[in-house]
């Protein structure tokens, strides 16, 4: 059995001086959409970022043989994603403000 599931973590964030934000996050999206070419079990990503807050939230569907699988693919996915993008994830469940995840109809 298969189960897929739609995830929605979110994330305080601060930034350098001389950080481009739209960068930062555009090279966060176009690691997530390398992943779901890779064929890996994710589809469907996005993020959303409130500068003012310093609150980026990532969502996206993950598929796995059980609800936790598909939990796991889905945060170590995300986590992939942004490292591959440059971000340092030294200590990564502590800077995860929130995260949900509820099961997808098929």
């Amino acid at each position: 059995m298969s189960v897929e599931i739609g995830i929605e973590a979110e994330f305080d964030f601060a930034m350098d001086a001389n950080e481009d934000a739209s960068e930062l996050f555009d090279r966060l999206m176009a690691e997530l959409v390398a992943l779901v070419d890779s064929g890996c079990g994710i589809t469907d990503p996005a993020v959303s970022v409130d500068l003012e807050k310093g609150q980026a939230v990532v969502e996206l569907v993950a598929a796995g043989d059980s609800f936790d699988d598909a939990v796991a693919l889905a945060d170590s996915s995300v986590r992939t994603a942004a490292h591959a993008a440059g971000w340092n994830t030294a200590g990564w469940e502590v800077t995860k403000q929130s995260q949900r995840a509820e099961l997808v109809d098929l």
